[in-house]
């Protein structure tokens, strides 16, 4: 049509060029390189949209698609060649054929891939669809995306924090297989976080992939596109390098597959937590502590776990499903009533809790019941049998004590007081809310504010005051505060209150208890929930929330180990790779939750398993700080109560139903003088007075019937003394049983001592007074007498007999009036006052005393008294009765002694000072008894014989005067006491 040489067909470029795609001559495909002549040209059409010629031999016009420059058309001759207006219109008419050709080929082609991509996808969908297996999943999905964007590798990356985990890998991605890529340094990151599809043609050159996948897998081409779902994207699907570039039409291609891909992924993830979270109940349910059980809407047990089974009345071959909850634990059978734990479940549909006893063990459970959704109940039991058991043992001890004891609030007000303060502060009403300041008198208010002011501090106090009863009585009282501390500031007192006027005393007990456990899984009181391999939350119950303090959208999908204590980190790693191994773990560990609080808790860890390989843990964990706050408090108290009954002054024990003591304080070791070892399992009938023990028994009896008893008993001590002792008696209950007697006894023999002792007093101030009397009555006639006598001396003095008589009667007259003298101013209450004195002079008129008595029990009596002894300054009546103790006390060791009886008196000078000794020739004291003879109340003679008070006033009068009382004794061979006293220079004001 148009006579040319060659026809040259080129591509426009950017910024007016073009590219030689096509030459044709001599009906041939020819090299481009020979089409150089007309490139020119061509670039002048590409420029300007206009046909242009090259010379006469060259001419090119524009290929259009609508508005379009496509291509461009080019001939040229050779020879005499030239073109002109015709072949210009001829070869546009040419071009606008060929461009309307390419139109209809590429919309053609066009809509054969679309075809083929629409038949794959719909393929993917179905089969993707029929697959519930994630890692199915991901495996078809990649092969479908590389194959229909032709590229040589694809990868999936799910979303795992501020990272995309590689889960799937295909192709040239295999290597990446497994990878964490950071969000933010990566293109597929990109395309997460923005929720578009990115294209990227020239990865080299952008240089925007993490650093490890270009080592990994070279990539120079991708498409990512966001796996989106309802909740936000989850993940990224991406495509990378193949010869051509990716294109915007690939762009929604691979955003329809990452479409299928987040629903298919979605749902074999729901599929999957749905099977693990069966698995996981099933597992939790039996891992319980506590005994759980499931029971349908009449009561009847339709699920229960292996601890329940050991909570049973019923014999171990006996099943428990279908058998009501009540008759497996008491035996019995138990209409649901809206008051009890189960029966506020199952009617009320609320939380029942509450206490049982099983009557053929003596068992004590407490019992949290929770309604079911489906109907009937999830209940727990817990044993608390040794909890009871204590808290009664406490409560005994309390109500049985004579002391008053209180307990009250940190603002002074009652919340407790025992039997005892009731008796004692208001018989006639109830002490609860009652300051206790307000039973104080006002005048010692102040120094009782004072007292509880430092208590509150946290200082024990112990004082001494006074209360006023309801009655208006006053009262004495001895009182003790002690605080009491919850593991931190001081929350309120225990004030204990004895009587010292009634002389009673008191001993207090408080305990309280809390239950501890709740219901399974949504309900359950323990946190349940379960981890991956990465310790990463899979699961949690309500009460994991709780313990940890996050909701469980903020658990789930987060690692364990930011909760756990730092210093813990280790060890509970090789705890958690041991259960992940497939063994089972139970260990304690502190948790820190979300807002700082520092929790105690017991794990059981057990592998969840899928056929042979492990898939999980399941984590049951229990919060026990409390338990190990309330343990620690019951045994600070059980510690504190056996400290009271330690440190009583008071002896107290108690006694088997046979009436064998089971248990002994130290007071009354020190009353009995035996051992703890020698006391128990010793019949009480054996320490007491042979004549008592039938009315002792009689009482014992009584309080195994369930009465308190008092009253006065003898007793014989180890050493064989026999001593006097009140006694109080009261039932201990176990399992609302009598089971043994609580005793408290008090050893009175120096009250009843000291009582004697004062009426002795009383009697002889009395027969001072009758002595003095009779002495001056006998001085009148020996007066007469004695003047009688002088006259028959005068008259006589011729008669040699007569006058003999006469001095025997004047001589006796005078003895008499000397020891009339003595008598007299033995009797005289004279206050103590020191004078002049001379020590022998002392002795000699305490002889003139006891001469009399001593000669008519035929005890020979040797006076040594050294000579030329200083006078001192003392006081010589308090001496005077220091030696008549001396001489009654060696009078009374001769009294019944075989043999020799005799008592001397020697005095003499040692060391500077004067030194007198009254010695005896009888028994001795024995070595035992001498550590003692100086104590107040400390005889060695038959009751009602002695006092114990003489050698103790005695060595008081010696040791005020500056001296010392001492004794040498061997027993059998007599004993010696040497009263020592310095040489004190009369004052020169004191008058000859």
């Amino acid at each position: 049509m148009i006579g040319c040489s060659g026809v040259v067909v080129a591509r426009p470029g950017d910024s007016g060029t073009a590219t030689l795609v096509l030459h044709w001559r001599d009906g041939a495909a020819q090299e481009l390189a020979g089409a150089e002549l007309v490139k020119h040209t061509v670039s002048d059409v590409v420029r300007t949209g206009l046909a242009a010629r090259g010379a006469p031999k060259i001419l090119a016009v524009p290929v259009r698609a609508g508005s379009n420059l496509v291509a461009v058309l080019a001939v040229y001759g050779g020879g005499g060649t030239e073109f002109g207006a015709e072949e210009e219109e001829l070869l546009g008419t040419l071009a606008a054929t060929a461009a309307t050709a390419l139109v209809n080929a590429s919309l053609f082609a066009e809509s054969l891939r679309d075809k083929r991509q629409s038949e794959a996808l719909a393929a993917l969908a179905a089969t993707l669809g029929q697959s519930l297996k994630l890692s199915e999943v991901l495996r078809l999905s990649l092969k479908h995306a590389a194959a229909i964007l032709g590229a040589e590798g694809a990868v999936v990356g799910l979303r795992r924090g501020e990272f995309l985990h590689i889960v799937a890998a295909e192709g040239t991605g295999s290597a990446v297989h497994g990878l964490y890529v950071p969000l933010m340094e990566s293109h597929t990151g990109r395309a997460m976080l923005e929720g578009r599809t990115l294209i990227m043609n020239h990865v080299t050159a952008d240089g925007i992939t993490y650093e490890r996948v270009r080592t990994l897998a070279p990539v120079e081409k991708i498409i990512s596109a966001p796996m989106l779902t309802p909740d936000g994207p989850i993940g990224v699907l991406s495509v990378a390098n193949r010869a051509a570039d990716f294109t915007e039409e690939d762009a929604r291609v691979l955003e329809r597959l990452a479409s299928q891909l987040a629903l298919a992924v979605v749902n074999a993830r729901l599929y999957e937590e749905a099977s693990d979270a069966t698995r996981e109940l099933s597992v939790a349910f039996d891992a319980i502590a506590g005994g759980m059980a499931v029971v349908d809407s009449e009561g009847f047990i339709t699920r229960h776990n292996a601890r329940l089974a050991t909570f049973s009345a019923l014999d171990a071959s006996e099943p428990l499903i279908g058998r009501a909850l009540f008759a497996v634990l008491l035996r019995e059978p138990r209409e649901l009533d809206a008051n009890d734990p189960l029966g506020t479940a199952i009617l009320r549909r609320e939380v029942g809790r509450g206490t049982i006893r099983q009557p053929s063990s003596g068992k004590v459970f407490d019992i949290v019941a929770s309604p079911h959704p489906a109907g009937g109940a999830v209940v727990t039991v817990d044993d608390v049998t040794g909890f009871h058991a204590l808290t009664e043992r406490y409560r005994l001890v309390v109500e049985s004590t004579t002391d008053a004891i209180l307990i009250t609030s940190k603002v002074g007000a009652i919340d407790f007081a025992n039997d005892a303060a009731i008796a004692l502060l208001s018989p006639a009403g109830s002490l609860e809310g009652v300051p206790l300041a307000s039973f104080v008198p006002p005048s010692m208010k102040k120094e009782f504010e004072g007292h509880v002011a430092r208590a509150l501090l946290g200082e024990a106090m112990r004082f001494n005051g006074a209360v006023i009863r309801g009655d208006a009585e006053e009262r004495r009282v001895s009182m003790s505060l002690a605080p009491i501390r919850g593991g931190g500031p001081v929350t309120g007192l225990v004030a204990s209150i004895r009587d010292v006027s009634d002389e009673t005393r008191a001993r207090d007990e408080a305990a309280a208890a809390n239950a501890r456990y709740r219901n399974l899984v949504e309900v359950a009181s323990d946190a349940i929930y379960t981890l991956d391999g990465k310790g990463i939350f899979t699961a949690a119950n309500l009460a994991t929330e709780t313990l940890l303090g996050l909701p469980r959208d903020a658990l789930l999908g987060r690692s364990i180990v930011p909760f756990l204590e730092p210093a813990e980190t280790a060890e509970l790693r090789a705890y958690f790779l041991s259960a992940f191994g497939g063994s089972a773990e139970r260990y304690e560990c502190h948790v820190v939750r979300a807002d700082g609080t520092r929790r105690l808790i017991s794990v059981s860890n057990t592998p969840i398993k899928r056929g042979a390989r492990v898939m999980g843990v399941l984590g049951v964990a229990r919060d026990v700080t409390d338990d190990r706050a309330r343990a620690a408090a019951l045994e600070r108290a059980e510690a504190r109560y056996t400290r009271l009954v330690e440190s009583a002054e008071d002896a107290i024990c108690t006694a088997d139903e046979e009436g064998n003591f089971t248990s002994v304080n130290k007071a009354l070791e020190r009353v009995m003088g035996r051992g703890r070892e020698a006391l128990l399992g010793t019949h009480f009938t054996e320490l007491v007075h042979a004549s008592e023990r039938g009315e002792l028994w009689l009482m014992f009896v009584a309080s195994l019937e369930g009465k308190r008893q008092r009253r006065e008993m003898r007793f014989t001590r180890a050493d064989g003394v026999e001593r006097v002792a009140t006694v109080i008696t009261a039932p201990i209950y176990e399992h609302g049983q009598v089971s043994a007697v609580l005793a408290i006894i008090r050893d009175v023999t120096e009250e009843r001592m000291l009582l004697e002792q004062l009426v002795r007093r009383e009697k002889l101030a009395a027969l001072g007074e009758l002595v003095g009397g009779v002495a001056h009555e006998v001085n009148s006639p020996l007066t007469g007498i004695l003047a009688f006598g002088q006259i028959l001396q005068l008259e006589a003095a011729g008669n040699e007999e007569s006058r003999r008589a006469a001095d025997t009667i004047v001589a006796e007259a005078k003895r008499a009036a000397r020891i009339v003298g003595k008598l007299l101013t033995f009797a005289r209450q004279n206050p103590p006052e020191k004078l002049r004195t001379e020590l022998n002079q002392v002795l000699l008129d305490t002889i003139e005393l006891r001469r009399y008595p001593l000669k008519m029990q035929q005890i020979a009596l040797v006076v040594e008294f050294a000579d030329g002894l200083p006078v001192t300054w003392a006081d010589p009546f308090q001496l005077q009765q220091v030696f008549i103790n001396l001489l009654s006390n060696a009078e009374q060791a001769l009294a019944s002694r075989a043999g020799e009886r005799r008592i001397t008196v020697r005095t003499g000078m040692r060391d500077g000072s004067l030194v007198a000794t009254v010695a005896d020739t009888g028994p001795g004291i024995a070595p035992e008894h001498l550590p003692h003879i100086f104590n107040p109340f400390y005889t060695t003679k038959p009751r009602g014989v002695g006092t114990g008070l003489g050698l103790s006033i005695s060595f008081g009068i010696v040791r005020e005067h500056g001296g010392m009382l001492q004794v040498v004794s061997e027993t059998g061979k007599g004993a010696a006491f040497e009263v020592i006293l310095p040489v004190v220079t009369p004052p020169s004001h004191s008058g000859g």
